[in-house]
């Protein structure tokens, strides 16, 4: 009888350093969600500094065509369209761009199709080594504005030393006031923060001090030999 008495008594004990312990991870991750939460913009003043390079990350409807606007309006030598799938052309790109400006003298060395990043952290290496084969200060990132959390900190990370310049895009499909009224936009949102905290993970982690270095040579040489 003693013994499942201290069974019984270990369990109890056991279940209830559970129960608080799954409270503890609920309440942080709520916390850290609504906070996540805030930092999405509904609204955004673009600044009208000027930038050597407009990114675009592929992934949302209408963020190439923004992109494009961007290049013209900020007056930037390149335009990198970062993840760029197999639909996604140059001459299509010059095609958008005769349409938003058909003035413009298209040059072939203007554009550049990225089709090596896979993933936010991809976009971002891709990015750096784009800039610094082409001696570039300064980028323009265009993305969705669910998106904008953790794409900036993703890219300040991983791009440290070029000054860069957010430009989130607003769309019908996300609207932050729905994040809670709308199930689409609250399952985007918990995906992002999710998709977050993975980042900062991989940020703090030793992963980025050592296998994140080797990955980046490797993937380095092949964005080398793409662009």
């Amino acid at each position: 009888m003693n013994i499942i008495y201290k069974l019984l008594h270990y369990i109890f004990i056991s279940s209830k350093r559970v129960v608080k312990l799954w409270i503890l991870i609920t309440v942080s991750w709520l916390c850290g969600f609504f906070i996540f939460h805030s930092k999405i913009p509904d609204s955004y003043e673009y600044s009208n500094q000027k930038t050597d390079a407009v990114i675009v990350l592929t992934g949302a409807k209408g963020r190439i065509d923004e992109g494009i606007k961007a290049f013209f309006k900020y007056d930037a030598k390149k335009l990198l369209i970062s993840g760029a799938g197999g639909g996604i052309t140059k001459d299509l790109i010059m095609r958008k761009m005769s349409k938003i400006n058909p003035t413009y003298q298209y040059s072939d060395k203007v554009i550049v199709l990225g089709n090596i990043a896979t993933s936010t952290f991809t976009n971002a290496l891709e990015t750096r080594i784009f800039l610094d084969l082409n001696h570039l200060d300064s980028y323009r990132l265009v993305t969705s504005s669910y998106h904008y959390p953790r794409t900036k900190y993703i890219f300040e990370h991983v791009v440290p030393d070029k000054t860069l310049v957010m430009h989130p895009l607003f769309t019908p499909a996300f609207r932050k006031t729905e994040s809670f009224t709308r199930f689409a936009s609250l399952k985007l949102t918990v995906t992002e923060y999710n998709k977050m905290i993975f980042a900062m993970f991989m940020v703090f982690s030793e992963y980025l001090d050592v296998e994140w270095k080797n990955y980046m040579q490797i993937l380095g040489q092949k964005i080398k030999d793409a662009l």
